[in-house]
């Protein structure tokens, strides 16, 4: 997954692909990093927030794992994609 995901990223910015993420989203810092890389590699950002109160979450949550086995949620993914984004920006920032 480790190798996949590097590869993937790298390869999408390179070829200038649109790149949809979900990510959680609640450290500031972490957001920020990743929008500046990606306007330092040419991207044009659209962020989409969505909140609503952490039960009516839960009840989403609960309700995607009923309906899809294989739901695998944000809150588990979105640290590998920040860091497969952000290496994939340095790395070809230095090339």
């Amino acid at each position: 997954m480790e190798v996949l995901g590097r590869v993937l990223a790298r390869k999408a910015i390179s070829e200038k692909r649109n790149i949809v993420m979900e990510i959680i989203g609640n450290e500031e810092e972490e957001c920020r990093s990743l929008i500046d890389a990606m306007v330092a590699m040419g991207y044009k950002i659209s962020l989409q927030q969505v909140y609503c109160d952490p039960a009516e979450a839960h009840k989403r949550h609960m309700k995607a794992v009923e309906e899809d086995p294989h739901y695998i949620s944000a809150y588990f993914t979105s640290s590998y994609h920040m860091k497969w984004i952000l290496d994939a920006v340095k790395d070809l920032l230095r090339t």
